[in-house]
């Protein structure tokens, strides 16, 4: 599979759609995501989901008090909730262009799967910063590059973790290079891990393992604007 262009991608709108409605990022469920979002973001605050996806999203925060919340994406792949039950809704290329919003306008900003999608994370740094106030939060996830099976794989010439030729998945940030992208304007407050698992060999079973770098599949950074 070839890396496809915004503009391929925007063909394909009615297949995205479809796997994004079948498929909603974990974070959008996970408790510990949730939990944190409840115990420091009040429910009147200004909120940015950027990747809009199908709009789970939305529909989460709302179910959970929250109403206040604009949205952007590439394309309008909606199937969750409509338009209009955004206070805006935006479509944008991140890659290249800004954010349809005047500065500090946001107390805090959702990214759930979108930064692995993209050609520029520092643009995308920057942009989240100059729409957020000083003091407001924004949530990332990634792919977990550190599962174990990564380094294995490396070493067997196979792919690391989250990145195949079958997704979109371009963007690869070790967290060191992560924290490069961001250290200007943002520290680094808080980090979950998805649920994972242990294979057991020959058995055909899987043990689940909860929060761990070595076995997660997936990753939530939470920054803090300085």
């Amino acid at each position: 599979m070839q890396y496809r262009t915004v503009e391929a991608i925007k063909q394909n709108h009615d297949a995205i759609a479809e796997r994004y409605k079948v498929k909603p990022s974990w974070a959008i469920k996970d408790e510990k995501i949730l939990g944190w979002i409840h115990a420091h973001i009040p429910k009147d605050a200004i909120l940015l989901d950027i990747g809009t996806a199908s709009g789970a999203c939305l529909a989460e925060l709302k179910k959970n008090g929250y109403k206040n919340v604009s949205g952007i994406d590439l394309d309008n792949y909606l199937t969750d909730v409509k338009t209009e039950d955004f206070v805006s809704f935006s479509t944008i290329n991140l890659n290249s262009e800004a954010i349809p919003h005047k500065d500090n306008h946001f107390n805090h900003i959702v990214a759930f799967a979108v930064l692995e999608h993209l050609e520029n994370a520092f643009h995308f740094a920057r942009e989240c910063a100059r729409v957020l106030r000083p003091g407001g939060y924004v949530l990332i996830t990634l792919p977990n590059i550190y599962r174990i099976n990564s380094g294995a794989n490396l070493i067997l010439g196979k792919n690391v973790q989250g990145y195949n030729n079958q997704n979109d998945h371009i963007m690869l940030l070790t967290e060191e290079i992560f924290t490069k992208v961001f250290t200007e304007k943002f520290n680094m407050v808080e980090k979950f891990y998805s649920q994972g698992f242990v294979r057991i060999p020959f058995a055909g079973r899987k043990i689940k393992v909860r929060n761990s770098r070595l076995f997660s599949l997936k990753v939530c950074y939470i920054l803090q604007k300085k």
